[in-house]
């Protein structure tokens, strides 16, 4: 009798484990469907400009691309679903894509006509790949001293 528990505890776990492994994401695009509405990558229009947000504007909070993009006011909501969609691995595949495009396109200001912009993009690169330049900052502080005799006061008593 234990023996039959021990095998139908053990199947009950090994199929909900199973049962909650993510499935494997396919490197292959989606073809677009007009019933759901996906693009290549397996992404919704609405994923896909919100990801076009976070990659083109990069000072944008998260949870704001969000909002702008499906006009929600609940930003507990918007936070938690961009949360979910960044863990997605076709998501980062996509984000992937806009990083290598980047990328490209500020080594190529390293050939521009301007000075200005070739320095930008000089800095940027050395500032990404050596780290940035030690900023020193001077702190002046003034501190106060006292000093109180708590045994005379005590003796006095």
């Amino acid at each position: 009798m234990v023996f039959h528990g021990v095998i139908y505890l053990t199947l009950f776990i090994w199929y909900s484990l199973s049962m909650n492994q993510p499935k494997a994401a396919q490197n292959k695009p989606i073809e677009v469907t007009s019933n759901n509405k996906r693009q290549p990558y397996g992404l919704k229009d609405k994923s896909k400009e919100v990801l076009d947000i976070i990659a083109a504007e990069p000072k944008t909070n998260n949870t704001d691309a969000y909002l702008r993009v499906h006009g929600t006011e609940n930003r507990l909501t918007a936070a938690s679903n961009v949360h979910k969609l960044l863990k997605k691995e076709t998501a980062q595949i996509y984000l992937d894509k806009h990083i290598d495009k980047a990328r490209t396109t500020v080594v190529s200001l390293l050939d521009s006509d301007k000075d200005d912009i070739r320095l930008r993009s000089a800095t940027d690169i050395l500032d990404r790949t050596q780290g940035k330049a030690i900023q020193r900052q001077q702190v002046t502080t003034t501190g106060v001293t006292l000093s109180i005799d708590l045994t005379t006061s005590l003796e006095e008593e």
